[in-house]
């Protein structure tokens, strides 16, 4: 896989967190340029973009989001908080009812599928709660 290459993997690996206070005022050497104030080049990959974009697509588009976001959550790429965080900041806005079903469908199979790659199961059941949030949700 592409992003497995060390020398992407300043943009591609989710910063680790910090648990050393010596660590949290030291600047980060490259500059910011991602508009999230991350360099993390997947920590904005679910937006209201894509979503518009989702929302003339196919449901097959759904799947193959689906795929990719298990590949890279296996890969480590991408982390279960910071997917959460993405889906929450979509749920902010006001999407239809058929895109917020499919939103629903996406999140509950991610996290099913996803379960067995970390011990945190509070993560997951904060996504399934977001599952069922967007199931829920009535404009």
């Amino acid at each position: 896989m592409l992003w497995n290459c060390k020398l992407l993997e300043y943009w591609t690996k989710p910063p680790e967190e910090s648990t050393n206070d010596e660590n949290l005022n030291e600047p980060d050497p490259m500059p910011v340029i991602c508009p999230t104030k991350s360099r993390h080049i997947f920590s904005n990959l679910i937006n209201n973009c894509l979503m518009h974009k989702l929302m003339s697509a196919s449901s097959k588009s759904f799947d193959a989001l689906e795929k990719l976001l298990l590949v890279l959550i296996k890969g480590e790429f991408l982390t279960i908080p910071s997917l959460n965080e993405q889906f929450v900041s979509l749920l902010r806005e006001e999407w239809p009812e058929e895109l917020l079903q499919n939103m629903s469908s996406l999140i509950s199979k991610v996290s099913s599928k996803a379960a067995t790659t970390s011990d945190d199961k509070a993560e997951f059941l904060f996504m399934e709660m977001l599952s069922d949030l967007s199931k829920d949700i009535i404009f």
